[in-house]
């Protein structure tokens, strides 16, 4: 087993645990919450301006909240779902069909 292999490995383990740990402790599933709405938010309200506010977990329905606030002041929370990975969008308060 040569030097660079066992650098790969050791990179891959170190990987695997730092994905595990954070998935353990919520820091992912926040961070993929908040990305995807973030994705979610350029892509199909591209002309409105919106700052990220906050992230949080509702126990009572199992999904991540993330809301963000319009240029005029106002709250738009959207709700993402899985709670191990959220990254599909659950509810869109701008559409109503969605």
């Amino acid at each position: 087993m040569t030097v660079k292999h066992k650098n790969r490995i050791i990179i891959k383990v170190s990987l695997f645990l730092l994905i595990f740990i954070l998935t353990l402790t919520g820091n992912l599933q926040y961070f993929a919450a908040r990305l995807s709405t973030a994705i979610y938010v350029s892509i199909k309200y591209s002309e409105m301006k919106f700052n990220f506010k906050y992230v949080e977990f509702s126990s009572q329905f199992g999904n991540y909240t993330v809301a963000y606030e319009d240029k005029n002041g106002n709250t738009v929370s959207f709700m993402v779902t899985p709670k191990f990975f959220p990254i599909l969008m659950l509810h869109d308060p701008l559409d109503p069909q969605g």
